[in-house]
């Protein structure tokens, strides 16, 4: 299921994910459509795209994993983290940076994202970050699955708990998938991989081209 890339540091992994991105990049014959997740391993990852590369910004259109439903522009939100790290920097017009509209709350705002998710027939890549327990996006172990390309959440087990997240069926929609497991406290969830219930097994089964890239000494049978 997984394509294994293992790495010495944080640092190295973060260097060959933007080397990653930027050939995929290369190799779109049209716009480039990107998946981006939040957190502080994308933050890091994001930055250091911005200083490596002089990417076709114009040529980019940028959608979010997931958002947390608090008001516009809070601090917290992860489309505020994108704008400031990535969007902007890169110079990415605003009206090519599809923000998750959670400030409508998790009902309303995941029909009007599923509205703008349904015009996309396939995404070029998908940036995933695993979580230490196991989830992706906002898409958490035990939690029911919503129905469409995105739906809300309001019960999270993490602040805050009302959130919208683009579905399994949505993420599946990308050509390539880049799953980042990072730092020694996502070891456990590394290893759960294996198992056929974890969410990551769950939600991308059927996806044969996810790249698993990993700084935690796992073995490569743990998680094939």
């Amino acid at each position: 299921m997984f394509k294994l890339m293992s790495f010495d540091s944080t640092e190295a992994l973060i260097s060959r994910a933007v080397d990653l991105i930027a050939s995929f990049d290369r190799g779109s014959e049209q716009r480039f459509r990107l998946i981006c997740t939040g957190g502080r391993t994308a933050k890091m990852l994001y930055s250091q795209l911005v200083s490596n590369y002089g990417i076709r910004e114009s040529e980019w259109d940028i959608y979010l994993t997931d958002e947390r439903c608090l008001p516009e522009d809070h601090a917290d939100r992860n489309d505020r983290m994108l704008l400031d790290t990535l969007v902007r920097p890169l110079g990415v017009k605003d009206s090519n940076f599809y923000r998750v509209p959670a400030e409508l709350g998790p009902a309303l705002g995941s029909i009007e994202y599923s509205k703008v998710l349904s015009m996309v027939p396939e995404f070029d890549l998908a940036l995933l970050v695993l979580g230490e327990d196991g989830h992706i996006a906002s898409i958490f172990p035990d939690s029911p699955e919503g129905a469409g390309l995105a739906y809300g959440v309001s019960n999270a087990p993490k602040w805050p708990k009302e959130r919208i997240t683009m579905s399994a069926q949505c993420l599946r929609k990308a050509r390539t998938i880049i799953l980042i497991a990072a730092g020694e406290p996502k070891r456990d969830a590394l290893q759960n991989l294996s198992i056929s219930t974890s969410v990551v097994r769950k939600a991308l089964q059927g996806h044969d081209n996810i790249i698993l890239m990993t700084d935690i000494n796992a073995r490569t049978t743990a998680v094939a």
